[in-house]
């Protein structure tokens, strides 16, 4: 009888302990998702940048720029602290950075609009990393959204100014001056 009360506390000591085991597995899940949520709608409400929306023109111009359109989706889902889309795999963000270089519309083709767009990638693949990785804090994670953000704003500023300085470009007419005559009348 003294072997078997022995072996059944033996049985409840694997067990308890095998509960405490489970028990941290979960207990690093909600830290994990804790660590996600310190990354909050709030928190990029608060984020003091210039937040340029795009003018009618432009938004005519970018509106069959289907990479645009989404990444100005996904930035909007950013801001609702949605950050799907930026911890996806490092290839499939490269692919899309190339497809949306390449299909730049004419008509706001220019050194400028390429100029922000390459410090937009630059600036999407460091959020890229900073989410991924796990040894960066919560606040280079949040330095790296406002930083994506501020980009995309200013590629929406330049875009605006491309087209407005477009539009009021109405050229000079050339007027063509009678020569004068030095000894006069």
């Amino acid at each position: 009888m003294k072997y078997f009360y022995a072996f059944i506390g033996l049985v409840l000591f694997s067990f308890l302990n095998c509960g405490d085991r489970q028990s941290d597995a979960k207990s690093k899940e909600n830290q994990e998702r804790e660590q996600t949520s310190d990354i909050t709608t709030s928190t990029i409400e608060n984020f003091r940048y210039n937040d340029y929306v795009l003018s009618a023109e432009a938004n005519e111009a970018t509106s069959s720029w289907a990479e645009f359109v989404e990444l100005s989706n996904q930035i909007e889902f950013l801001k609702k602290a949605d950050i799907s889309f930026f911890i996806q795999d490092e290839e499939t963000l490269k692919a899309f950075l190339t497809e949306f270089k390449e299909n730049i519309p004419e008509s706001i083709n220019t050194n400028p609009v390429k100029a922000r767009i390459l410090v937009l990638e630059t600036r999407l693949l460091k959020l890229h990393n900073d989410l991924t990785l796990d040894n960066i804090p919560k606040d280079e994670q949040l330095k790296s959204i406002k930083n994506l953000l501020e980009a995309k704003s200013n590629l929406n500023f330049v875009i605006n100014k491309k087209l407005e300085f477009e539009a009021n470009d109405v050229g000079r007419q050339e007027v063509e001056e009678e020569p004068q005559d030095s000894l006069g009348p």
